[in-house]
Order: structure tokens, then sequence, then C-alpha cells
């Protein structure tokens, strides 16, 4: 915040006393004007001027004590009753030491001073010195003014000084109007006169005051306060070609008061220091009008110019306002601190870094177009319009939300990214021919405009996982709308017009709207495209890209990489134009047992070249039914090509999905690939299979597949040929045949245990074998085991026998054999 040139209003009299007492030469003695008022006449500027000799300022009967010499202390003041015509003219070279003009209470002093008039003050000039004066001063015709001391325009009192017709003033001191409470003063610089302070212009000291500056005039000074004490009101208005204030150093527009600035009709204010500040104390309000000072755009006037770097907004309240008729007003200064700027007519260009304002930006008409960055709280008016970025320039940013009732336009020729959010029930423009990124998820409800350029959602795989726009989209050529999102987005939206989509990023991205207007061009990129609507033109799909949905699409062209997969789960996707279908390419078809399958439906024709590629997933582990037909690809102009088919086709170890065409469809068919008898290995198995695979008769595959013989159908869905070979066997008979040898093969055990017993009782020691007693209940354990093998011939399988012991008790009680097939 600006600290430099404060005005002390409480000290002005003390100050004016110290300007005197320093003059050199000392003032000797003082003069009052005493003239005629009967013998004048007003010019058509309202002017006064002498017709003759009798208020001549050199004449000596017009003075209390003879004309006034060089350090004198002249007064010009004359009862107010006697009107308003009594005026002392000067049409010569004088000077004096000081000047009052209205010097007592109800008083009126009038100094006129014409073409040849040359007035040098050695002190101050002050006009209005006491409450109750009226003081008036007007330089005419190239007359000069010149003051070592300060220039003061209502010191008490009312003064007005009038500057006009190329005259010249210059004061060594500062310029003050109205510089004590209570007083008013006015300073009228026109017709290309000239007023300049070495020190500070103060508009409003603690009073109220005003400058206009208009028709080519100029006021030049070192700093600038307008609006000083707390109560004050002040303006300036400052207008017309060449017309300016200039200010070397600082200027405060409101330091305590209320203050104000018009720049209008090409009027101009410079800053040298490049600081304006406004409303600095919390006191204070002032405001910057660029243009009109009304609020009303039907009063709109052509805009002045403020040279400055920056615009300080203080504690007080702040507002700069634009309401011009301009079509190319630019405005260079950046924005600080907390204040408003109000944007009503008229078509302005911030030039301006506003990074660090906090205040709020109203655009409530016209267009206001950014060149430079803005931050603060920003809202946009129904049937106005907010440009970041200018006339496809490579600057413009916006730091905040944006509240958008009207138009917001982005006008760059570069990459720029927004992350803020846009709200509203007004539209969006992208009209540069460079990239804007956007990021937040954006509630604005008018529809979108490409006009040119790129507008893009999301940051893609970057981690973009935000960035979308609600309503409709017109993508007009050369214009394209970049889908670049990495999870998963719906737009529910319409697109129209005949530029580009491009579908970008890792995301799953829903199209669910009607874009049948749409005639340009969609180009699938990466991740997942789901049409779940209608979308116009025509659409590439490229490597590592997927297009999806149930909606439709217009002409298709799958690239080497690139995978179409109707659905969501299960569904149709209809390409009302042409498909064509790259080798390397992929369709993505999923199916169900129950018959239900993923179909492309092409109302026009499909072209499949060489490699093209179907895959097939079967979703459920139930069973699907044989000869069952799935209709995947329908055309009504005809299909030329075949597929590679890839993918989970195997249903039994006799059926698989296979691919086959007719002149229009392609389909997948549940179809035998093998018959029975190729899993067989015997004579015995190949005979059965061959008689059950001849329980199939005639069928073959259809969209209602034929009912089967259930003993086929529980051969056909056999997994392995391992299974099939035993069920063969089970129903071939041979086994029972086996059977029989193996049980004859194990019946000597019985037999031999019998015998083993018999022996151990009539042994004798010399056969060494141990002898049982021939009387009593005697013990008897035998052990048995018995490992035995036959070999399959081409009638008959292979079989092993194991026969299990007898338990240990005295008589055997059974013998149990296990006999399986080889």
């Amino acid at each position: 915040m600006l600290q430099k040139n404060h005005f002390k209003y409480a000290s002005t009299t003390t100050a004016v006393a110290l300007a005197l007492s320093s003059l050199s030469p000392a003032v000797l003695a003082d003069t009052t004007w005493t003239g005629d008022a009967y013998h004048l006449a007003v010019d058509p500027n309202g002017n006064a001027y002498r017709v003759n000799e009798d208020n001549a300022w050199e004449r000596n009967g017009n003075w209390s004590k003879g004309a006034p010499a060089s350090n004198e202390v002249v007064n010009v003041d004359r009862p107010l009753s006697r009107g308003t015509n009594d005026v002392a003219q000067l049409d010569s070279a004088q000077m004096i030491g000081s000047l009052n003009v209205g010097t007592s209470s109800n008083g009126l002093g009038q100094l006129n001073v014409g073409g040849n008039g040359w007035l040098e003050i050695a002190d101050a000039l002050t006009l209005g010195s006491v409450q109750g004066a009226v003081g008036k001063a007007s330089f005419n015709n190239g007359a000069r003014l010149g003051t070592a001391g300060d220039l003061i325009v209502g010191k008490s009192g009312s003064g007005e000084l009038n500057l006009g017709s190329g005259s010249r003033a210059h004061t060594q001191g500062n310029a003050l109007i109205s510089a004590e409470q209570g007083a008013s003063g006015a300073l009228n610089v026109d017709g290309g006169a000239t007023l300049t302070s070495d020190k500070t212009l103060t508009v409003g000291g603690a009073g109220n005051g005003s400058l206009t500056v208009g028709n080519g005039a100029q006021v030049n000074a070192r700093d600038s306060i307008v609006a000083a004490a707390p109560g004050a009101t002040s303006a300036i208005n400052i207008s017309g070609a060449g017309s300016q204030l200039n200010v070397s150093g600082n200027m405060t527009l409101g330091q305590s008061g209320k203050a104000a600035l018009t720049l209008a009709d090409q009027g101009q204010a410079r800053v040298g220091s490049g600081a304006l500040q406004i409303a600095r104390d919390a006191s204070a309000s002032a405001a910057l009008y660029v243009g009109a000072a009304s609020a009303n755009a039907a009063d709109a006037r052509a805009a002045g110019q403020l040279d400055a770097t920056r615009v300080i907004f203080g504690l007080g309240q702040g507002l700069v306002q634009f309401n011009h008729s301009d079509s190319d007003h630019s405005f260079d200064a950046g924005f600080e601190g907390h204040g408003r700027i109000s944007h009503i007519a008229g078509q302005t260009l911030f030039n301006g870094d506003s990074s660090t304002f906090s205040g709020e930006l109203h655009v409530q008409g016209g267009e206001l177009l950014l060149n430079n960055a803005m931050a603060g709280q920003v809202q946009v008016d129904r049937n106005a319009s907010l440009h970041i970025g200018a006339h496809n320039g490579s600057a413009g940013a916006v730091l905040s939300d944006i509240g958008n009732d009207g138009q917001v336009v982005f006008d760059r020729n570069n990459s720029y990214q927004y992350d803020q959010v846009i709200s509203g029930s007004g539209s969006v423009e992208q009209r540069g021919t460079g990239t804007t990124v956007l990021t937040a998820e954006n509630t604005y409800s008018g529809g979108t405009l490409i006009s040119n350029g790129t507008l893009q959602l999301g940051a893609g795989t970057s981690g973009g996982r935000s960035g979308s726009i609600l309503g409709d989209v017109q993508i007009d050529a050369p214009g394209s709308l970049v889908l670049n999102r990495a999870d998963s987005y719906r737009f529910g939206g319409s697109m129209a017009g005949s530029g580009t989509l491009n579908k970008r990023g890792t995301g799953h991205t829903e199209l669910s709207g009607n874009s049948s207007n749409f005639h340009g061009q969609s180009q699938v990129e990466a991740g997942i495209l789901a049409v779940n609507g209608t979308l116009g033109g025509s659409t590439d799909v490229h490597a590592g890209a997927t297009l999806a949905g149930n909606g439709q699409v217009g002409n298709v062209t799958l690239h080497d990489g690139a995978t179409v997969a109707p659905g969501n789960d299960i569904g149709t996707l209809t390409v009302s134009g042409n498909l064509d279908q790259h080798s390397g390419s992929t369709f993505y078809t999923e199916l169900l047992s129950t018959g239900a399958n993923d179909r492309l439906q092409v109302n026009g024709a499909a072209r499949l070249d060489a490699g093209s590629i179907v895959n097939a997933d079967k979703l459920d582990s139930a069973r699907y039914e044989l000869d069952r037909r799935y209709l995947i690809l329908a055309t009504q102009q005809g299909l030329s090509g075949r597929y590679n088919l890839t993918g989970d086709t195997r249903v039994s170890t006799f059926y698989n999905l296979v691919d086959n065409y007719d002149s229009h469809n392609a389909y997948l068919d549940v179809q035998q690939t093998r018959l029975f008898q190729d899993a067989a290995l015997s004579r015995n198995q190949r005979a059965t299979a061959t008689a059950l695979q001849s329980l199939k008769g005639s069928a073959v595959p259809a969209l209602t597949p034929p009912v089967h013989n259930k003993l086929f159908e529980a051969i056909a869905y056999l997994p392995d040929d391992h299974q099939a070979r035993a069920a063969f066997e089970q129903l071939s008979g041979d086994f029972h045949s086996s059977t029989r040898s193996a049980l004859i093969q194990d019946s000597r055990l019985v037999r031999d245990a019998a015998n083993s017993r018999l022996r151990s009782v009539t042994a004798t020691q010399d056969s060494g074998a141990s002898r049982d007693s021939d009387s009593g209940l005697t013990p008897w354990i035998t052990t048995l085991g018995n490992w035995g093998r036959s070999r399959g011939t081409a009638m008959s399988p292979d079989y092993a026998a194991t026969p299990r012991a007898c338990s240990p008790v005295s008589t055997p009680r059974s013998v149990t054999a296990v006999i399986s097939a080889r």
C-alpha cells in the first residue's frame, strides 16, 4: 500500500501561513480592489472582459492604495450585493507578492486575465480565503500565471479557477482544490490550456473539490491526492483527445474520503510511478470510470485511457467501471487488493497481471478480454462475454471459479489448462487455435461451441480423473473435442457439427446422447468409447483402443490393433454406414449359454481384411446347446472376407465354436468338430462310438438348436477323450467276459486254504512241519496274497485282480477280489 504524500487536512492553515512567511522578497504592503463593476461585457464562454478602462488592473483608482506593486499582498473582493460583473481585468504583465480573490464572508472576488496578461506571484494564489467568501479567476487567450507558493482554489470558502484558450499556469508549490473542511473548489482546464504543479495536486483536501480537463488541455503534477480527508467529496473528469492528467509520482484516488476519476472520449491519466491507489483507508470510497460514470449501458461514452502499470485497491470501497462504446479499448494496468471491477459496455482488453487481485470481477455487459492472469471472484452476466485470451493470443488466465450466466470464451493459440469450475446458465466457446484443458467438474448448462482449436476434458494418462461439461456441444471444423480422462466418464449431451471428436486417455467414456447431427470424424485413440446413444459421422478406432456400446455409430474403420466390443455386457452396436475391419483388428464378442450374444448390426456393407480377428468369450460355465448358432455380424449390403477365430471356443472334446458365413452374415456355431469314434482306441470302443454318433442324425447348427438324443448329448458334452473312452467301454458290455476270467483265476485261493489246514493235522515230525493237536480247539491263522493282470485285446479291455486276505479266525470266512479294468 502506498504511504507517501498524505494530505494532512487539519494543518492546512498552518501550512499556508508557513508558505507565506517564507516569501522572498518580503511582502511589505497590501492593496484591495475597489474598481467599478458596471462597464463590463461577457463573452460566449461566460468570461467577463472590459469595454473601457473602468475595471483595468493598471488603473490606480481601482485600488485602495493604488495599483499593486511587485511585493504587495493583493486582495480582490467586493460585496456580493454589487453583483457578479464586478471583475478585475488584467491585460498586461504584473508581478505581485500574493493574491487573494474572495477574502470576506459574503464577498465575491473576480479576476479575468486576458491574452496579454501575465501574472507572476511571489507567494500563493488563494481563491475563497474564508468561509462564505467566493473567489473566481479566469485566464484566457494565452494568458499566463506563475506562483512561487501554493495555488489554492477554495481555501475555506468557495473557489473557482478557469484556464482556457491556450493559457498557461505554473505553481512551484502545491495545487490545492478545496483545502479545508466546508470549502469547495473547482479547477477547470480547457481549450489547450496547461496547469503544472511542481509538488502535489490535491483535489478535495477536506472539502468538496473538482478538476475538469478537456479539449486538449493538460494538468501536470509530481503527486496527486483526491479526497484526502474523511468527508471530502471530489471528482476528476478528463475528456477529449489530447486531454491529460500527468502525475510523475504516485496518485491516490480516495485517500480517506469519496472520490471519482472519469476518463472519457480519449482523455488520459498518466501515473509515472505506475501505481494508482484507490480507496486507501477504510473510510474511503473511490471509483475509476472508463467511459461513462453511469451504470446504464445506454449512457456509454467513448473510453479514456489510464497509463499505469498497477491499480491498487486499499481498505475502503474501491471500484473500477468500464462503460464505454469502444470496440478495442486496451487497459494495461493490473489489479491488486480487494476491490470491485465492473464491465458494463464496450470491448476491453486487460493486459496487466491481476494474479494478486482478491476482489470481484463482474462482467455485466460487453466483452472483456483477458491477456494476463485474473484472480478473485468472477461473475459473467447474461448478454456479457469474458474472453480468456485475446484475439488468438498466447496469454490470459483465470485463477478462480467462474459464475457464468453469459459466455466464457477461450481464445488462446497455445495450450492452457483451467482447473477451476465454470457454473451457471451460460455457455462456453473454444475460439482460439490452441488447446484448452478443463479438469474440473463443470456445471454450466448453456452448451459448448468449439469453433476452432481443441477443447479437452481431463488430463488423460497423466492422472486426469476429472474434467467434464454438461449440455450440448457444437463442434465446427476445424475444431475438435478431446475426451482424455483416465477413469470412467459419462457424457449425456448431444454433439453436432463437422469437426473432430477424439477419445484419448485410458479411461472408459460413455456417450449416451443423440449426436446424429454430428457429421465429423471421431478418432478413438485410447481407452474405451462406449456409444450408448447415437453418434453420427465416421469413426476410426486405432491400436489399443476399443469401440463399445449398445448405440448407433456411422461408418466404422478398425485399424490394426483396434477392438470393437458391442454391448456393455451383452448387446448390439449398430453401424449405420459401412464397417471396414483391417488386418490385426479384433471383434470381441461375448456369448451366454442361453443363446444371447454381442452383435454388430451393419446397415451398409462389411469388409473383413485377411487377418481380421473375432475373439469369442463365453461368459458362463453352463452347457452351451449343441448346434446352436450365434449371429455375430449382420449386414444389409453384403459381407466380404472371413475372420480368424480366437478366444474361448471349446465346448467339449467333440464340440467347439466355429465361425461360419453367408453372403450377408457371420456366425459362431456350437458345432461338432470331432466324431465320437475319433476318441476311441479299441475296436469295441470304436464300434460303440460309431453307434452313439449315429444318434445325432442330420442335425446342423441353427439359431434355434435341434433337439438331440439324450445319450448322444451325454457323450457330446464330455470334456476329454479319457472320459469318452470310459463311457464307450461302459456302454460296450465287454467288461462282463473279463470279470468271469478273473473270478475263475482267483477261485484256487479258497481251495489252497482248506488243503493247508488238513496238512497241518496229519503232518509228522519227519516232514519238518509243525503238527497241530488232533483234539480240542486249535487256532488257525492263514495269510493270503495275490495279484493278477490280464492284457486287453482289440475286443476286450485290460483288467487287474487283487484278492484280499482271510480273517485270522479258526475257519476261513471270506475271500474278496477287486477287479478293475485297465
